[in-house]
């Protein structure tokens, strides 16, 4: 006659052991929240590092490629520049060693020998270029490479030469403007200076002629009332003359003034002689 165990046990020890379980498994999911945060987390982290890792290596990848590329391009020019210059000193050279052809069979050996040299040639450069070595001469290469260098040399000096003597153009041109402006500078100085003296000198001679003129006015105001004061003088000299004639017993002493308008008239009572 036995009963299930939650049938035996009391209430509250039944609630606590449901509240124990359903903490337990409360528990249980946050641990499991957890877990699966930190999982999700590693591998986030872990993607972004194979990312990195991949682009770095593609980057690198490229840059190994990119220096292949350039080392190659360098090598085909190199190449091709030893290549054009040998050709050109051998022809060069076979054109000075060529023979005259005033004899026709020392003509023909010679062309045979060439065409023969050219064939060889052409088999040796072959050769060369699948050896990876361009088919040039090695000695021949590099006097080619110093004659090279010696003409870009000679060319970057005739540019900064060309440079220099244009900057020396420009500042002497400079200097010519400068001048010029500084002569016209003084040249409007000048005039303006002579002008200025030409004004002064027409002023003062309008001066001159305006004092003469006034001085001119004086006079002629001057003899004007001359003229108007001799007829009076020369009528009471005339007067005085006929009384004396005439007997008349008073003597007239008639002062004459030219600057006044009028004489005056004085008698004596001394009798005549």
């Amino acid at each position: 006659m036995h009963g299930s165990v939650t049938e035996e046990l009391p209430v509250h020890s039944r609630q606590r052991r449901i509240r124990s379980f359903e903490a337990l498994h409360r528990n249980e999911g946050k641990t499991l929240r957890y877990t699966r945060l930190r999982v999700s987390h590693h591998l986030q982290q872990q993607q972004q590092q194979q990312q990195q890792e991949q682009q770095q290596q593609q980057q690198q990848e490229q840059q190994q490629q990119q220096q292949q590329e350039q080392q190659q391009q360098q090598k085909k020019q190199q190449q091709i520049s030893y290549n054009g210059c040998v050709g050109k000193v051998k022809a060069a050279a076979e054109t000075t060693a060529a023979p005259t052809p005033s004899v026709a069979a020392v003509a023909a050996a010679a062309a045979a020998t060439a065409a023969a040299a050219t064939a060889a040639a052409a088999a040796t450069a072959a050769a060369a270029a699948a050896a990876d070595l361009g088919g040039y001469n090695v000695s021949e290469g590099r006097e080619c490479e110093h004659k090279q260098q010696q003409q870009h040399k000679q060319q970057q000096q005739h540019k900064q030469q060309q440079q220099h003597k244009q900057h020396n153009q420009q500042q002497h041109k400079q200097h010519n403007q400068q001048q010029q402006q500084h002569n016209q500078h003084k040249q409007q100085q000048h005039k303006q200076h002579n002008q200025q003296q030409q004004q002064h000198q027409q002023h003062q001679h309008q001066q001159q002629q305006h004092n003469q003129q006034q001085h001119n006015q004086q006079q002629h105001h001057q003899q004007h009332q001359q003229q108007q004061q001799q007829p009076t003088s020369n009528v009471l000299l005339s007067c005085a003359a006929l009384l004396s004639l005439n007997g008349f017993p008073y003597s007239f002493t008639i002062p004459i003034n030219f600057r006044a308008k009028s004489a005056s008239v004085s008698d004596s009572n001394s009798t005549n002689a």
